[in-house]
């Protein structure tokens, strides 16, 4: 077959736009092995990431520093304003310790999402949210730790933004 006959140019195409997941599939499916090739400067898309980590588990403290990382553009979903290292293993099994959360940054959160949140004024944590009657849960998926409570007006409570992915997913 040669690549260049006009039925295989929009099939290529397709292929070529896909991500690598989806590249394996079509591989496995076909029976011909996935080549992946080495991350390029153009593979890679620099975030803004914050220098601190985020707790998973117990609140951390926070700077405003943040610096510039690089990161495969596979990995970084639409919408990502900055990103995160997490500190903990409260929120695993979907997020691990020491992985890298991609956040899209808004105010406001619906019950059940994963953000990252300030507590007094300098403390990061990322939690899953639930807001009922002006009260806050900041709840872990790790069963081991407990809820936080707070009053959604007072400790300083403020919500950073949504999480949309982290870099490794157990």
């Amino acid at each position: 077959m040669d690549p260049t006959d006009s039925w295989a140019r929009p099939i290529i195409g397709s292929y070529k736009r896909a991500d690598r997941s989806t590249q394996s599939a079509a591989c496995a499916v076909l029976r011909i092995p996935h080549i992946v090739p080495p991350e390029t400067e153009e593979d890679q898309l620099s975030i803004r990431t914050f220098a601190f980590p985020s707790a998973a588990g117990l609140p951390v403290w926070v700077e405003e520093a943040f610096e510039r990382q690089y990161f495969p553009a596979s990995l970084v979903p639409p919408g990502t304003d900055f990103a995160i290292r997490i500190a903990g293993d409260s929120m695993e099994p979907a997020i691990a310790d020491g992985s890298y959360v991609f956040v899209h940054a808004q105010p406001e959160l619906q019950n059940g999402q994963v953000g990252v949140f300030m507590l007094h004024g300098d403390e990061a944590v990322c939690k899953r949210y639930y807001l009922s009657k002006g009260a806050v849960r900041l709840v872990s998926d790790n069963p081991r730790y407990q809820p936080i409570l707070i009053q959604r007006e007072s400790d300083g409570f403020r919500v950073v933004g949504r999480v949309l992915s982290s870099t490794a997913q157990k």
